[in-house]
């Protein structure tokens, strides 16, 4: 079974926040939240979307909600890798 590392998963994440939301991966670094990089509800689809589409994965709703922080979705998307193999 193949393992992600989390600084591989956490770069990847960052880039593409950044490119989603056309702002520099610094900024995405620094906020706390995406609501800390003043991201609408129509960015965070965006986001979501981007993620799902990178990683072919499916978002629930029940997940959704929960990937509020870089972190929070770095570990999701480790965990979600992880268990395709």
């Amino acid at each position: 079974m193949k393992v992600v590392q989390d600084e591989v998963v956490e770069a990847e994440v960052v880039n593409l926040v950044a490119e989603t939301l056309m702002t520099s991966s610094e900024k995405v670094r620094e906020a706390a939240t995406l609501q800390d990089l003043g991201v609408s509800s129509l960015e965070m689809v965006m986001v979501l979307c981007a993620v799902e589409d990178r990683y072919q994965i499916q978002l629930t709703l029940e997940e959704s909600p929960r990937l509020q922080t870089l972190k929070e979705m770095v570990v999701f998307l480790q965990e979600k890798v992880n268990q395709r193999g």
